[in-house]
């Protein structure tokens, strides 16, 4: 049996969860908006909580999944749309709006020495990258950020600082695949068994944070170490995951051992919230 969340080969579950998932998200959002939806979408996700939504999110699809999106008037139409009717996606995220919005990068070139870096790992990370990830969304501003969100499933939305490498923004990415993995089996397990929003510390936000998210923040730092090990010998991989620990507690070795220390002792978790504490475990 293969890895729920992190490890050396994906459980097939997975694989399944993840086509019928977009499959289920793909027709209701067809019977939502009577439109003829060809394959799925990040943006489709939006359809149980609007009547509508610009066509042009509906059709949007990148020249290669995975990439960068570069194209200024679509990441203009992006932006209006998260500063409007798809704010929800961004409601519960720190600072001012503006600062979570689409705006075009121009870093093009190391995000796709970042993508190179990824598909130079395990097998694991480079199938997970290639499955959840439809495309990143650039975020304006120098401070380095990026979210996730259940409203657009398959779209990774980071900020790419001029002073990073393509190693610190492959870290970054890698970061947002534990969230869209998670994200996924969320869809059918609840993970906690405990009250997902009781207030737990989050040692990448250091701050008190819902319960579900501090797991979350886990997941997302399992996910880095990962990427962190499947390049042992390369001294650009290692000094960027000294920079990304520096910035959490230490290492990102002992921030993981720290977050999962936490949540173990704060939540109770359902069966396959058990399974991927124990998954996170080996990556410390």
């Amino acid at each position: 049996m293969g890895a729920l969340l992190i490890g050396s080969e994906i459980d097939g579950a997975f694989t399944e969860l993840h086509n019928g998932l977009q499959s289920a998200t793909t027709e209701y959002a067809r019977r939502k908006w009577a439109c003829i939806v060809p394959e799925y979408g990040p943006w489709l996700c939006f359809a149980p909580l609007l009547d509508e939504i610009d066509p042009r999110l509906i059709y949007f699809r990148p020249p290669r999944r995975g990439h960068l999106v570069d194209d200024p008037d679509i990441l203009a139409i992006m932006a209006d749309f998260m500063a409007g009717d798809g704010r929800p996606a961004i409601a519960e995220l720190p600072g001012e709006d503006t600062a979570w919005l689409p705006r075009p990068s121009d870093v093009a070139a190391v995000f796709r020495g970042a993508v190179d870096i990824i598909e130079r790992s395990d097998a694991f990370t480079r199938r997970l990258y290639d499955q959840t990830v439809d495309y990143v969304v650039p975020l304006g501003g120098g401070r380095n950020r990026g979210f996730s969100t259940h409203l657009a499933r398959g779209a990774v939305f980071r900020s790419l600082p001029e002073d990073n490498d393509a190693y610190d923004i492959a870290i970054d990415v890698i970061h947002e695949v534990g969230h869209q993995v998670l994200m996924t089996w969320q869809s059918i397990d609840p993970i906690l068994t405990s009250d997902p929003a009781a207030p737990v510390y989050s040692e990448i936000r250091r701050v008190d944070r819902p319960a579900i998210q501090s797991f979350h923040a886990a997941v997302a730092l399992a996910f880095m170490r990962r990427l962190e090990r499947t390049h042992p010998g390369d001294p650009l991989m290692q000094a960027a995951g000294l920079r990304r620990g520096a910035s959490y507690s230490g290492t990102l070795s002992g921030s993981l051992e720290l977050a999962l220390e936490v949540v173990r002792k704060a939540c109770t978790f359902t069966e396959a919230g058990r399974q991927m504490i124990r998954e996170m475990e080996a990556e410390v």
